[in-house]
């Protein structure tokens, strides 16, 4: 589908002007930021998953090209949806180690090598995406005058889709946090997958199509190609991870003053390297925790001694007492007790509620966040206010259940089992503040753990 771009411009301050009446017409919001570099904010005001599109001068001049009033661009997954010609545009991203080459170029690879099977069919016979058509020869490796391209045909619900993996159009420049717009990238663009003749209403609609559509597609070039691809995905924006210390009253010289526990600083690290794997983030940092159950648990046995021994009441000369001591000896002694007790006991004993209290007011989308969001199914929110339940208490349960979320399944299908976060799921995009509040106890946990450092 060829795309022709429109090079007479009229003046900045006119296109804009003419962008933001094309917007209103369309009833949606339109701000407008004047100023050396005017800006427009487009968005839908009913539909608040679809992502704002906020246009310099460069941008507008792109998208003046395009009915971008029909758009639907979606806030979770780099996906725009052009429904004046009922075109589903996706950017692509590796998500494989072992190739950084183009996706283009490997299958092209693989089909000059037969490993793909040219196949001019509609459909295979099993009802699989295939590969119908790749217009390459050896000589596109190297030159940039005839671009890639792999056409597919995506088996959808009760009907085919006809689709193609392409370098990306103009569209991807204009829609913010796909592509940074520079001359440079629009030369060489990203790849992108293009599904045609696609109705959709609403951004649920286009979510849904575009995952059950293209997740086939790319587990199969992942079995036969071994490299694995997804549609390119950012997570919901947070405030600051941490606040930072102030770099002028600290003395690098005097570092490092603690130790720490090398298997704990382990599972810290990796941890904080898991940025793109959010489920696998949150489970290193609650292992963290995790791992200073038993040290907890039996500081608390002692005290549940001690508290016997010193008891005026206690003789052991009386054999009644000694057997009561050994009876509550044996029976917590072997165990740590539930795992949700013991990250209560960890909580309590390292941040503290006063610390807790701090970390969950140090943005209102915070606050916001965990005393009224239901982003989450199965977790409760936290309530400072509670009288009822300490604020150590709450977040552990809250961690917990999430816990439990990550690392059971409904397999068996049995209804009272916990339903699990899948990856890529909507629910994991909206996991970035909890991923700050066990990041957050894992630091604390490794501060209150660690000895001092001798020199």
């Amino acid at each position: 589908m060829s795309e022709t771009v429109d090079h007479e411009h009229p003046d900045d301050e006119a296109l804009i002007t003419e962008i933001a009446e094309r917007a209103q017409a369309a009833k949606l919001e339109v701000v407008r930021r004047l100023g050396p570099h005017s800006r427009l904010v487009i968005r839908h005001p009913h539909d608040r998953a679809r992502r704002p599109l906020t246009l310099g001068i460069e941008r507008a001049k792109m998208i003046r090209q395009y009915q971008f009033e029909s758009w639907i661009v979606l806030d979770d997954l780099d996906v725009i949806y052009d429904a004046k010609e009922r075109l589903l545009e996706a950017t692509l991203q590796h998500i494989s180690r072992n190739s950084r080459a183009s996706i283009l170029d490997i299958l092209h690879h693989h089909v000059m090598h037969q490993d793909i099977a040219l196949n001019n069919e509609n459909e295979s016979e099993d009802g699989d995406a295939e590969i119908a058509d790749l217009e390459a020869d050896e000589s596109d490796l190297k030159q940039t005058e005839k671009p890639l391209v792999a056409r597919v045909t995506l088996p959808g619900k009760d009907r085919l889709y006809p689709a193609e993996l392409s370098p990306g159009s103009d569209r991807i420049f204009c829609a913010p946090g796909f592509v940074l717009f520079s001359p440079r990238r629009r030369e060489s663009p990203p790849i992108t997958i293009k599904i045609y003749e696609v109705d959709a209403a609403d951004s649920d609609q286009v979510r849904k199509l575009i995952e059950s559509l293209t997740d086939p597609l790319f587990l199969e070039i992942d079995l036969i190609c071994n490299v694995a691809v997804r549609i390119s995905r950012r997570r919901s924006p947070t405030t600051d991870r941490r606040r930072l210390a102030n770099i002028d009253t600290v003395s690098l010289g005097d570092l490092p003053k603690r130790k720490y526990s090398a298997e704990a600083s382990s599972l810290y690290f990796y941890a904080r390297s898991a940025d793109e794997m959010p489920l696998l983030q949150f489970l290193a940092y609650y292992q963290v925790a995790e791992f200073f159950f038993p040290k907890y648990w039996q500081i608390k046995l002692v005290q549940r001694v001690q508290n016997i021994l010193i008891n005026p009441t206690f003789s052991s000369d009386r054999e009644e007492d000694v057997l009561r001591l050994i009876r509550m000896i044996g029976k917590t002694g072997r165990r740590v007790g539930s795992e949700e007790e013991a990250l209560t006991q960890v909580i309590e004993s390292c941040c503290g509620d006063d610390d807790l209290l701090e970390f969950l007011e140090e943005s209102p989308e915070r606050e916001q966040f965990f005393e009224k969001s239901k982003a989450i199914k199965g977790v409760e929110n936290i309530n400072k206010k509670n009288k009822n339940a300490a604020l150590h208490s709450q977040v552990a349960k809250r961690i917990y259940s999430l816990r439990c979320r990550v690392v059971h399944s409904k397999e068996d299908g049995d209804e009272d089992k916990i339903e699990p976060l899948l990856p890529f799921s909507d629910e994991v995009n909206r996991l970035s503040f909890d991923i700050d509040l066990i990041e957050f106890v894992a630091r604390r946990v490794l501060v209150a753990t660690s000895s001092p450092q001798f020199r």
